[in-house]
């Protein structure tokens, strides 16, 4: 909650993201952070931008692109579960990444 920290298993995923993607520039990385409904919307989507440039500034970082990546915040759209519960709005507190390969 309110929070921009990578939690450590996501590094597991974020490397293997480095390594299929590293040498290729025929992929595009769309990276796309959420929050729960929970606060002022404003902030929200402030904070889920936040958590998305996170995750693309790590993939820069290792050596993608940055013109393979994008960000995007979303704030509290497309929940995956109700907010109505503590562990609802825990699981729409997320960051998305979609790797698509352009031809």
């Amino acid at each position: 909650h309110n929070s921009n920290e990578l939690p450590v298993k996501a590094y597991t995923t974020l490397e293997r993201i480095v390594n299929a993607t590293l040498q290729r520039t025929d992929y595009k990385i769309k990276v796309e952070g959420y929050t729960d409904s929970y606060g002022d919307p404003v902030y929200n989507r402030q904070l889920s931008k936040y958590r998305a440039d996170m995750v693309k500034n790590y993939l820069i970082g290792h050596g993608i692109s940055p013109k393979n990546i994008v960000a995007i915040g979303c704030g509290p759209q497309n929940p995956l579960k109700s907010n109505s519960t503590f562990e609802g709005r825990k699981q729409n507190r997320r960051v998305e990444i979609m790797v698509k390969k352009i031809r």
